[in-house]
């Protein structure tokens, strides 16, 4: 398929064999990569991981758990992170964090499930 990027291409670290998600921000030239603890910052223009990564993912996304299950963009650049049943949306404007009144249930918040049927939260 033309246009598509294959990212085995992208010369990651080794460790990124087996991510746990990726996500890129709108009107960004980075893309970020979630494994565990950490996550990576890829840089479109120097074709490369950025210099001091990886970090740790509470020491710039406030809020945001470890071992992320899925990212993905929304809307209007909405940038929402899933961890189990829960769903994190993202500020990314200004400090990284997680939003206020976050981490909501995906089931009955995103997908309009009866509360009644999710178990204990």
């Amino acid at each position: 398929m033309e246009g598509s990027l294959d990212i085995t291409n992208l010369s990651l670290p080794i460790e990124l064999q087996s991510m746990d998600a990726a996500l890129e921000l709108p009107r960004e030239d980075h893309a970020y990569f979630f494994k565990g603890d950490k996550f990576w910052r890829y840089n479109w223009s120097t074709a490369s991981v950025d210099q001091g990564y990886p970090q740790t993912i509470s020491s710039f996304w406030k809020g945001l758990p470890n071992d992320v299950d899925a990212t993905f963009q929304w809307k209007r650049g909405r940038v929402v992170i899933l961890k189990g049943g829960e769903y994190y949306s993202l500020k990314h404007k200004g400090k990284m964090g997680v939003k206020k009144g976050f981490p909501k249930m995906f089931a009955s918040n995103w997908l309009g499930c009866p509360v009644k049927n999710l178990g204990e939260h």
